[in-house]
Formats: structure tokens, C-alpha cells, sequence
């Protein structure tokens, strides 16, 4: 994001789109209506030149508005040509401190005279652009200055001075006036960024330079060494999205200013000749996808983060169109081009989004928004110095580094709040596995502790029956009673087992179920009759006939045991429950209701855990395992449906299972 604001502050600085995709006659015709009748970048055609002046004690002068330009469109003229008539008349006056042309496909012509009214001869011509692809010097005095041919596409040793910028030695002895003529063509904008320094100046600068760039780039350094090592550490994709922006960042602003070609390769390669595409769409892919994982864009704003997805896809044709650029350079112009509109839309995008979650109360947000915020009024500030709108400062010489550097240390501490939070996330979601782990351990003790009594009471009331039935203790009619004690002890100690043994096989999915059809008249009918015989004291009424489903009768008979022995047990004597079966819409409901105390509201939602058993005085007065409820919803979502539950609110309580009817069962089961 920041490199491409940096190519768009440039690409506005001169150029124009158009300018890139007509043909040189075109753009030759073009150019000439810009000479004639665009006074921002030349001024009318002036008969007098004017001449750069040296006095006693000046070190440093901008050359832009003491200089001439003249179109090259056929590529024809050689120094000969426009140092003589007819071409030296048609130079025009450039009107500008920069100039910039913008992306032209024809060499520019430029023309100075200096006029040394100093004692200081010796002096130096910077051109302050280091990717200009090629670059000619000539003088007509050839004992002042020598022909040098260099520039970007040259290798590094062609340059007069080693130095990031192109540096020309040149005299002018005091009290003579020397007139030099430069050639320029490049592939990407034209730049004419031309400065004469007094040679210690120079060095002062130079050195102001150095300073200033090592502690930018150190910092940028530093930042993504130290996210790269977050990332390894917290395995969080936030961080190795933001190097990559970071990185591709870095990558563009160290080849603007031509420190890849001086320290790395000195040697000119033709995809470093065309890597400005290549570093614009780094770092804004990187952006992208940074902006998503930060404020998780695809959980928030669906629709943003379809429209980030989809400006990032021209990207690989972008690079690809860069590739084709080495045979076919008009193509290069289209990949700029491409990259530029990418990156304002891009932009575009990503301030509204940050926007939006700002007024959210989104805390990545409010730091991404003010980062973005602060670098792209670096990015103005440079442009209108470079205009002349703003005077040339510390602050309007250095806003892209200044915006950027604060820019990364927001960005930086917007990710060291997402760790915060994160981890903030993690302790509370451990702190709640514990809790969970805790309650799980207790409901086990008191599960423990329940089965023991459960298993105890009539295992002991067994052995103790038969041990008195054997010595004989019971005689006539308490002898019978005796053994109908006994063989109800051991239905209930049979009916715990089997509880234990079914939750095993369940939680371990050793159960199929078989669907069968069922009349659920008679199949409820024979369910009230066994829960009756049971519970003497019961009134069931059931309603409902005619109602047919696809069940497993034996699990289905399981589950209306339990919930219709749970409202039997739970209501006052003499209990009265009703079960009602409905069918509509494919889905056949089988509702038990009761009108007993019903269950306390903060318990409703934990009713079908396991061993969970609600804490009331008739906890203590009824037997229990606390798995009736859990084995009756883990059968019927087996079967494909579910159990709701509910208190009424006439009093009581009613659970409903829900399951499709007999026609709308598909073939197979769950």
C-alpha cells in the first residue's frame, strides 16, 4: 500500500494515462498542443534563454526552470542537430523545478548555460532520478567536460561518481559562461530532476542523506525482522501478511532510489529494468490480505471483502504483463498503468472498510485508519513540494519516509493489540475449559456418588430380602410381599445397568438404528399401560390417533419411558400428564406435558447433559441417575430429530421429540 502511494504521488506529478497507450505520432501531435497551450509544465516560446547564474558564495541550484526541453519523436537527432539550426530553435522553456513528462516513448532533449560569476570551478550535475534508463551528457567545449553515456539499463561502472544518483563532474572556470546539452529516454516517467552542487555541498548532503536513510531503512528493517519472528512464534497469518507489505514496500522504495542497482546488482538485468510493476504489486497484495486478517473483513463486511478479493486478481496478469514487457515495451506502460488503478481502488477499498469498522468501535481499525491516514499526507506533502505548492523543507523533503515509518509503527502496534486481544481470548477460553473441566469433575463426583446410592439401596434391600426369604424370617402373605420387593429391587438395579451400559454404547457409536414404521396409537397405548402398572396413582391421557412415523421402536420406546417417568415422577400426586402427537409438514411431534413444579429457568439449557440433575427439594425425594434425559437426545438426534423442552406457562413442564412421518423418511438411516 505505501509503495503504491508513492508511484501515484509520482505518476501524478507529470504524465497523464492517455500518454501511455497512443502511438508515437499521436503522442508527438499530442505533445506539441501540451508545448503550445499547457503553461504548468512550459512556458510560451521564448526568443532569450535564461542562464543559470553562479555567485560568490551559492552552492546548490535547481536546474528545472533554467532549462530548455525539445522532443525527440523520430529519434533522430544527435547533439549536432540540436545544438545547431533549425532544432536549437524549437527548445522550449520547461517552466518547472521538476519536470516530468509522465511516460513518453520518445527521448527528451534538455539545454542549460551557466554563467560562473564565482571563484569555484569545479562542480557537480546530479540527476536525482536513479531509474532513467538512458542518459548522454555532451558539451561543446570538449576541454570542460567529457561525453558520458550512462543510465539505468548501463551497468553500474558507466557512471562518472558511484553513487545511487547520476553524478556528473563538470567545469566551469570563473567568468565564462558554458552551455550542456543532456539526452534522455526512459520506459518509465520521464523525471527530469536536475541539480548543480558546489562539490562540498554536496558531500554535506550527502552525508544529512546517509543519516537519514539509514535510520528509515533500519527501521523498516528492524520492524519486519521482528514481525517475521512473530509470526514464526505465534503462528498468526496477520504478521506474515504485514512483512510481505512491509517487504514489497521496501523493495520499491530501495529501487525508486537506487540503492538495489548500487549495493546489489551493479549489473543491469532486464527484469530489474521492469520491476516497477512487479514492486507495486507485492506490497498491495500484501496489503490486502494484511487489511482482511486485521479487522477479519470476510466475517464483517462480506461485501468488502469480496471487492479486496477481486482487485487483487489482476495482479498476476499485471506481472505478467510486466514479462512481456522485455520484448514488447508498450506493454510495460499498460502494467503501470494497471498497477496505478489498482492501487487507487485498492485504496479506495481499504479506507472504507477501515471506516466503517472504526464507527464499529473497532480498535485495528481505529490504528489502521490513522496509519493509512498519516502516511498518505506524507505522500501529499512530498507531491506538493515537488509541485511548488509547499516549500522544500525537512518535512516536505522527507514525508513519504516520515509517513511511512510512523505509518509501520502503527501498523506494528495495531498487530501488538490483536496479540493482546488474542491472548486476552485465549485465557478466557482456557478459563472456561477449566470451569467446564471443574463442573464436569463435580457432576461426576455427584454422579459417582448418586449411581452408589442407586446401585447401593437396592442391591442391599436384595441380598438383605433373600437372605431373610432363606432363613425363613417371612411367613404366609409377608413372604409374597417379600418377594415382590425383590423383584422390583432387581428390575430397578437391572434398569441402572442398562442406563450405564446404553450411555457406553452410545458415546461410543456402537448403536444403528432400524427404522420401522409405526402406528403410534397402539405403540403409545402400550407405553401408558407398562408406566401405569408402574405408577398406580397416574391419570395419562393421550390424543392424537391416526399419527404414523419411521422410528426405531425400540429406542423411540426407550425415550418416551424416560420423559413420560420423569413427568410422572416430578408432578404432584395423583400425577396428571397428557402425550400428544401431531403431524404436519412432513414432521411427526410427540409432546409430554405435566403440571408439575416445572425447572427453574437457569437450568432449562443443561437439562440434557450428562449426570446434570436439578438442584429442588425433590432432587432428594427421587431416585435418579441424571441420564434419562441425556440418553432420550442423544437417541432421537440418531434418528434424525430432536428434543425441545419447555416450561408451561399454565404450569408444569412439557418436552417434545420431533422426527419426520412415515413419508418423508428417505431410504438409509442416520
Amino acid at each position: 500500500m505505501s509503495a503504491i502511494l508513492v508511484y501515484v504521488s509520482f505518476f501524478w506529478r507529470g504524465g497523464t494515462g492517455s500518454s501511455m497507450i497512443q502511438s508515437p505520432r499521436f503522442f508527438f501531435s499530442a505533445t506539441i498542443a501540451i508545448l503550445v497551450f499547457a503553461p504548468p509544465l512550459f512556458a510560451q516560446t521564448s526568443a532569450s534563454q535564461k542562464v543559470l547564474t553562479i555567485q560568490e558564495g551559492q552552492t546548490h541550484f535547481s536546474i528545472g526552470l533554467f532549462s530548455d526541453l525539445l522532443l525527440d519523436p523520430d529519434k533522430s537527432l544527435d547533439i549536432s542537430g540540436v545544438s545547431g539550426p533549425p532544432a536549437s530553435g524549437a527548445f522550449q522553456p520547461s517552466g518547472a523545478e521538476t519536470p516530468n513528462l509522465g511516460m513518453i516513448d520518445s527521448p527528451v532533449w534538455v539545454r542549460f548555460t551557466v554563467r560562473n560569476e564565482s571563484r569555484q570551478s569545479e562542480w557537480l550535475l546530479e540527476l536525482a532520478y536513479p531509474l532513467m534508463d538512458d542518459i548522454q551528457l555532451f558539451c561543446p567545449d570538449p576541454e570542460t567536460c567529457r561525453s558520458i553515456r550512462t543510465g539505468f539499463a548501463h551497468p553500474f561502472s558507466s557512471r562518472a561518481v558511484d553513487y545511487r544518483n547520476f553524478l556528473f563532474p563538470v567545469t566551469v572556470a570563473p567568468g565564462t559562461q558554458k552551455t550542456f546539452y543532456f539526452r534522455f529516454y526512459n520506459n518509465d516517467r520521464m523525471e527530469i530532476n536536475l541539480h548543480l552542487w558546489d562539490r562540498q555541498a554536496f558531500a554535506k548532503k550527502d552525508s544529512e542523506d546517509l543519516l537519514i536513510s539509514g535510520i528509515y531503512y533500519g527501521c523498516i528493517g528492524i520492524m519486519l525482522l521482528y514481525n517475521l519472528f512473530l509470526f514464526f512464534s505465534v503462528r498468526d497469518r496477520s504478521f506474515l501478511y504485514y512483512v510481505i507489505y512491509i517487504g514489497g514496500f521496501l523493495s520499491f522504495m530501495t529501487t525508486q532510489q537506487g540503492l538495489v542497482y548500487q549495493y546489489l546488482i551493479p549489473h543491469p538485468l532486464a527484469w530489474l529494468n521492469r520491476n516497477i510493476p512487479i514492486t507495486i504489486v507485492i506490497p498491495i497484495v500484501g496489503a490486502v490480505f494484511f487489511v482482511r486478517s486485521l479487522m477479519n473483513i470476510s466475517a464483517k463486511q462480506p461485501v468488502m471483502n469480496r471487492a479486496l478479493l477481486f482487485l487483487v486478481m489482476p495482479a498476476p496478469i499485471i506481472v505478467a504483463l510486466q514479462f512481456i514487457s522485455y520484448r514488447y515495451a508498450i506493454f510495460y506502460r499498460y502494467a503501470i498503468f494497471a498497477a496505478v488503478l489498482l492501487t487507487v481502488l485498492t485504496v479506495i477499498v481499504i479506507f472504507f472498510s477501515a471506516i466503517v469498522e472504526t464507527i464499529r468501535s473497532s480498535r485495528s481499525a481505529k490504528f489502521l485508519l490513522i496509519a493509512f491516514t498519516i502516511f498518505f499526507c506524507g505522500v501529499l506533502t512530498f507531491t506538493f513540494k515537488s509541485m511548488g505548492i509547499l516549500p522544500a523543507n525537512f518535512i516536505t523533503i522527507y514525508g513519504i519516509q516520515i509517513g511511512s515509518v510512523i505509518e509501520i509503527f502503527l501498523l506494528s502496534l495495531s498487530l501488538g493489540d490483536r496479540m493482546n486481544t488474542l491472548k486476552a481470548e485465549k485465557e478466557t477460553a482456557q478459563a472456561e475449559v477449566i470451569e467446564e473441566i471443574r463442573r464436569t469433575d463435580r457432576l461426576k463426583d455427584e454422579f459417582l456418588s448418586n449411581i452408589s446410592h442407586e446401585l447401593n439401596t437396592p442391591l442391599t434391600s436384595i441380598i438383605m430380602l433373600a437372605e431373610m426369604l432363606e432363613s425363613g424370617a417371612y411367613q404366609g402373605g409377608e413372604e409374597k410381599q417379600a418377594y415382590r420387593q425383590l423383584i422390583s429391587d432387581s428390575f430397578r438395579l437391572n434398569e441402572i445397568v442398562s442406563q450405564l451400559l446404553l450411555v457406553a454404547r452410545i458415546e461410543s457409536q456402537g448403536i444403528e438404528c432400524k427404522f420401522t414404521p409405526i402406528e403410534l396409537d397402539q405403540f403409545i397405548s402400550d407405553i401408558i399401560s407398562d408406566v401405569k402398572n408402574k405408577f398406580s396413582d397416574t391419570e395419562i391421557r393421550f390424543t392424537g390417533a391416526g399419527v404414523r412415523l419411521n422410528a426405531d421402536p425400540v429406542y423411540l420406546r426407550i425415550i418416551l419411558l424416560e420423559l413420560l417417568k420423569n413427568a410422572v415422577v416430578f408432578s404432584p400426586s395423583p400425577a396428571q400428564v397428557t402425550v400428544e402427537a401431531l403431524q404436519t409438514d412432513g414432521m411427526c411431534s410427540i409432546t409430554v406435558s405435566d403440571r408439575g413444579p416445572g425447572v427453574p429457568d437457569v437450568f432449562l439449557p443443561r437439562i440434557t447433559e450428562k449426570f446434570f440433575r436439578v438442584e429442588s427439594g425433590l432432587t432428594y425425594t427421587v431416585s435418579g441417575t441424571g441420564l434419562g434425559l441425556y440418553i432420550s437426545n442423544r437417541l432421537i438426534k440418531m434418528m434424525g430429530g430432536d428434543l425441545r423442552h419447555r416450561n408451561r406457562a399454565e404450569g408444569g413442564f412439557s418436552a417434545t421429540i420431533r422426527i419426520k412421518s412415515e413419508q418423508h423418511r428417505g431410504e438409509g438411516s442416520e
